[in-house]
């Protein structure tokens, strides 16, 4: 039996924007909505995490506290947005028109000079099924928010091209998405436990 914590990382330090592989850093408050988010968990024996600074630096410096394994999996990237990637939200950008299209049909409509929602999917799946084969018993995994939605539809066999996975599916700044897999069935079984938002601040 293994159990995965599919944690999407904190608040960041920067404006509100689309944030794809900006590698724009956590805020503190960003760093201590993960630290409330792991506390209660018990310690992992891997811990999996996106390169970008958002994810990596809490993952890493608790490999370090924890003493334990620290995978950095280049596929758990959240989308390259291209021409959009970092633009602040604002109705006023010339973007605006595409962005709106975008999230109305994101498997119909391609960023500029970015990443189809098609080749992101595959990618997510390829680094779920690199995670499956790790067969720890107790696995984090720090990544970002369209990853956890593609993620989820793909364990839970849903349209991935459904806009409104994207639109309705709510992942906050550090919430933990919580899985069992079962290997003693003679195909694994995977099960959604719980999803959850971060522990409120002390």
């Amino acid at each position: 039996m293994t159990t995965v914590h599919l944690f999407r990382h904190g608040q960041v330090d920067g404006p509100a924007a689309l944030y794809g592989r900006t590698d724009v850093a956590l805020s503190h408050e960003g760093y201590m909505q993960l630290v409330r988010a792991t506390q209660p968990l018990s310690r992992p024996d891997c811990i999996v995490t996106s390169p970008l600074k958002r994810c990596h630096y809490f993952a890493k410096d608790q490999a370090t506290k924890l003493e334990c394994e620290l995978l950095v999996n280049p596929q758990l990237q959240e989308m390259n947005f291209g021409q959009w990637d970092g633009v602040p939200y604002s109705q006023h950008s010339p973007h605006w028109p595409a962005m709106t299209a975008f999230w109305q049909s994101p498997a119909n409509t391609s960023c500029p000079e970015g990443e189809s929602l098609q080749i992101m999917q595959a990618r997510v799946k390829a680094a779920w099924n690199q995670i499956l084969e790790l067969k720890a018993e107790n696995l984090w995994v720090v990544t970002h928010g369209g990853v956890i939605r593609l993620l989820l539809a793909h364990i839970l066999k849903l349209d991935w091209r459904n806009a409104q996975l994207y639109s309705t599916l709510a992942v906050n700044y550090a919430s933990r998405t919580t899985l069992t897999i079962n290997y003693f069935e003679s195909k694994p079984t995977i099960r959604v436990q719980a999803i959850s938002v971060p522990a409120p601040e002390a």
